[in-house]
């Protein structure tokens, strides 16, 4: 479903961040791109997402889906006038699924993050941990095919830290590829492939 070939990187100043990044990823794969910061993660999954263009290499996301992403972005980007609720029905409002759909999948999905309580608040109330936890409940309820993480525990507690991991690599059950960009392998469960990522690409 999700496949790399080939992809390098090379920054504005010419130095190049890796190369010869090769990953093919089938429904039910979970996987946690791990390394020291300044290798080039996040980069790599923006990569994959189609938010950069490679300087070599191609990827395909093959799926009849026209919006197959869902995002775990560390810029927590959100709604801030709407509610919590609002804000993690937006995959969902965007692909046109049905509205009863939608609000019964997003309360799930916050019920799992353990937002249940914060449904109507406004998401300008909440802290950095509460939004990072709001952003993955977005993703939760999407349905979409594939999941793209960024550090999605970088702000919380190992509590909270432990059960979004597991939240996240659940959902290859479901028939989804979950990337998870992260640090914290501590919180990573069972399941969870880990490759790192160096100058001259992923290794397992």
């Amino acid at each position: 479903m999700l496949t790399a070939r080939n992809l390098s990187y090379r920054l504005p100043d010419g130095r190049e961040l890796f190369r010869s990044v090769e990953l093919a990823l089938q429904p039910g794969d979970a996987v946690a791109i791990t390394g020291p910061s300044g290798t080039g993660k996040s980069t790599l999954l923006w990569l994959l997402g189609g938010l950069l263009q490679p300087t070599t290499g191609a990827v395909d996301i093959s799926t009849p889906n026209p919006h197959p992403i869902a995002w775990v972005l560390q810029g927590l980007y959100s709604l801030s006038a709407r509610t919590v609720l609002h804000n993690t029905m937006l995959c969902g409002v965007i692909d046109g699924a049905k509205r009863s759909s939608i609000v019964n999948q997003s309360q799930l999905a916050l019920h799992a993050v353990g937002l249940s309580e914060f449904a109507a608040t406004k998401i300008r109330a909440l802290s950095g941990g509460e939004l990072q936890r709001v952003a993955v409940a977005r993703a939760l309820a999407s349905g979409r095919p594939v999941i793209l993480a960024d550090e999605p525990t970088n702000q919380l507690d190992r509590t909270n830290a432990t059960n979004v991991m597991h939240l996240l690599a659940e959902e290859r059950h479901k028939g989804r590829v979950v990337v998870i960009v992260t640090h914290d392998t501590a919180s990573l469960p069972a399941g969870v492939r880990q490759m790192q990522l160096t100058p001259e690409g992923l290794t397992c």
